[in-house]
């Protein structure tokens, strides 16, 4: 059985993409060995995957400190799994792949950038004739316009519009709770 080495950016709390991954290395013939680069530890991802120190993805040392740890693990694949490491992959994506001789797994840097600025992203959706549920109903969670999924700044139970919330907060979002699950929409365009 030939090993794959998947090195995850921000895996966090994914799990169940853990176990797809292995499970569909399974199929392949292929041990699967996953990695992540975090920040902080522990993680839920550690029951799947070793965890890494990583550096944050703004940081001026983050290409290098990909490059050290694809190397040093013999990383065959990367796969950032927030949108701020798919705007700092994308960054980088060519010189990492050119160094390491590994598949980094994200969309371009002007389509990462816009997906995770979400008031870019929505001048995209609708730009591009992309639905955009407005009339949603609550409660909506208020988020920094390039916030991550687990850190909203409040919830909201009662009635307001879309350009309200623009005006009075433009470097926030509004994400709708669909019950009984959280919706995300995540986009990518295939460069391979």
């Amino acid at each position: 059985m030939e090993n794959l080495n998947i090195l995850l950016l921000g895996a966090g709390n994914r799990l169940s993409l853990c176990e797809w991954l292995i499970e569909a290395g399974k199929k392949y013939n292929k041990k699967v060995n996953l990695y992540s680069v975090e920040v902080k530890n522990p993680v839920p991802i550690s029951q799947h995957a070793t965890i890494l120190k990583g550096e944050k993805w703004d940081s001026p040392n983050f290409e290098k400190s990909i490059i050290d740890i694809v190397k040093t693990y013999n990383i065959h694949m990367l796969l950032p799994l927030m949108d701020a490491g798919c705007t700092a992959l994308s960054k980088y994506k060519e010189n990492i792949e050119k160094e390491t001789n590994t598949w980094a797994v994200v969309s371009s840097y002007n389509i990462c950038n816009t997906m995770e600025d979400k008031g870019l992203s929505e001048k995209w959706f609708i730009k591009n004739k992309v639905n955009i549920p407005y009339d949603i109903k609550f409660p909506k969670i208020f988020k920094s316009i390039k916030g991550y999924g687990s850190n909203p700044l409040s919830a909201n139970q009662t009635t307001f519009t879309v350009s309200q919330v623009k005006i009075n907060a433009p470097n926030n979002t509004i994400n709708f709770q669909l019950p009984p699950k959280e919706a995300t929409l995540s986009g990518m365009t295939p460069v391979r």
